[in-house]
């Protein structure tokens, strides 16, 4: 049994960030889901990272930024795989 999910969990995660010619509707919904996801969290953290810049400083703020910047961009990629190519 544990072999079909990790098969399974592994195809999910492939069509996530590689995508796929022709998705059905529920895998676009999640893949849009999923992107969203990410962005949300980037939006936080980017408002996380003035807090840090006022009480840790500019380098603290810094790795902030660039987390968040990591999250919008695999957001996107992410929310961009759900649409059919």
């Amino acid at each position: 049994m544990l072999p079909d999910i990790v098969r399974n969990a592994r195809l999910a995660d492939a069509y996530l960030w590689r995508g796929a010619p022709n998705p059905p509707l529920v895998q676009r919904i999640a893949a849009w889901l999923f992107g969203l996801a990410f962005i949300v969290v980037a939006v936080s953290l980017w408002g996380t990272a003035q807090r840090v810049r006022d009480k840790d400083g500019w380098f603290g703020a810094f790795i902030v930024v660039l987390l968040a910047l990591s999250f919008v961009l695999i957001g996107i990629r992410v929310f961009r795989n759900g649409f059919p190519r």
